[in-house]
């Protein structure tokens, strides 16, 4: 709507047309609440302790984790390699250019991410192979269950949803903003990191 209200504009501006319909208080975009949960430190910390056999789920947790502490999107999380890991003054960093806004970010490690890297030490890439992002969502919601992520009343939407049946790929994102700004860290250090905008988004 947005895009058709732009194009409109553009041609009333250029003469094309002389329809204000567009303009119209009915046609327009509304925004939404997003309805998304977040994982504590605490029940991040969990899913990481968890014992687990399968080497599947094994690797899913890892990343999953990793995303956790680096707030980095999946389809970016999801492609770290060891060429992604650098040294900063004497500490361990994570560098990448993003896939959907193409801007360099640097992102702090801390004990746990440095753990899933000495874990990966000897693989070429440096943290597992990702599955698609669908499967992805299928195995975290099965690792989160096994981790006993069973709460319910998170889900704003669905207030009878255990907790490990709301959570995504994108739940690590949300959980690394959520709790880095509730810890008191400047919203705009965090912005350069998360690439939000705003302190809203």
């Amino acid at each position: 709507i947005r895009q058709i209200k732009v194009v409109m504009q553009e041609g009333v501006d250029m003469d094309f047309t002389e329809n204000m319909k567009f303009k119209h208080k009915k046609f327009s975009v509304t925004g939404t609440e997003t309805d998304a949960v977040a994982l504590n430190e605490k029940e991040i910390m969990k899913v990481y302790r968890t014992e687990i056999t399968n080497k599947k789920l094994d690797k899913v947790r890892d990343l999953f984790v990793f995303g956790c502490f680096t707030g980095l999107r999946f389809s970016d999380y999801s492609r770290v390699e060891r060429k992604n890991i650098v040294d900063v003054d004497g500490q361990l960093m994570i560098k990448i250019t993003t896939q959907k806004t193409a801007e360099d970010v640097i992102v702090p490690t801390n004990p746990v991410i440095l753990e899933i890297l000495k874990k990966y030490e000897s693989s070429l890439t440096g943290l597992p192979k990702a599955l698609s992002n669908q499967k992805f969502n299928d195995y975290v919601k099965d690792l989160c269950k096994l981790s006993g992520l069973t709460d319910k009343g998170r889900l704003s939407s669905n207030l009878n949803k255990e907790l490990w049946e709301c959570i995504s790929s994108h739940t690590a994102r949300g959980a690394f903003c959520t709790n880095t700004f509730g810890s008191g860290f400047p919203g705009h250090d965090l912005m350069e990191i998360s690439r939000h905008r705003t302190e809203k988004a």
